[in-house]
Formats: C-alpha cells, sequence, structure tokens
C-alpha cells in the first residue's frame, strides 16, 4: 500500500475528529460561560488557521479537503447551537405564559 495514501487519509480524520470535538467543547461551553467559551472559539480558530497553512503547504488538495470538512463541521454546529437557542427562547416563552395564566386565575 502506498504511505502516501495513508498519511493522508490518516491526516484528514485526524482533522475531522479534531475539530469536531473542539466545537463539541465550544458549544458546550457556551451556553454556561459565554467569556469562556469565545477564549475556547479564538484558540480553535487559530489552530485551525496553522492546520490550514499546514494542509496547502502539504498540497492544494489536501487544504480545500480541509477547508471543506471545516465548513460542513462549523454549519452543523452553528444549526445545532441555533435550535437549542429557539428551544430555550421557546421553554421561556411557555413560562412566563404559565406564570401569566396562574397569575389570572388567582385574581
Amino acid at each position: 500500500m502506498n504511505s502516501d495514501i495513508v498519511f493522508y487519509s490518516t491526516t484528514f480524520i485526524g482533522h475531522l475528529v479534531a475539530f469536531s470535538l473542539a466545537l463539541v467543547i465550544f458549544s458546550t461551553t457556551f451556553f454556561q460561560r459565554k467569556k469562556r467559551s469565545y477564549w475556547i472559539l479564538s484558540a480553535i480558530i487559530v489552530f485551525n488557521l496553522y492546520t490550514l497553512i499546514i494542509g496547502f503547504e502539504f498540497s492544494a488538495l489536501m487544504g480545500i479537503g480541509f477547508l471543506i470538512i471545516d465548513f460542513c463541521i462549523a454549519v452543523v454546529t452553528y444549526g445545532a447551537m441555533r435550535m437549542k437557542v429557539a428551544k430555550a427562547r421557546q421553554r421561556k416563552r411557555e413560562r412566563t405564559a404559565n406564570k401569566a395564566r396562574s397569575s389570572k386565575r388567582s385574581l
């Protein structure tokens, strides 16, 4: 087996796993501590830029593959976080509506 194929596939899988885990860590801390999560996001961006530079130094195909991986995972993470925010807002609206109903009943 050609060692280049093993190297490139291992690098792609490693980048996929590392970037996915980094965004999972960011998304879990985002709702608990915003300031810390923005620091984590900054570190992710810096690390990601570094890996993109390294990827493009190896080959343009690897750099483009990293960009595609990053874009897809970022879109999925953004969508998941947006759904969590929407659900939290919906629950908050339901609680305020229930409180308003219960206060009207007590009168």
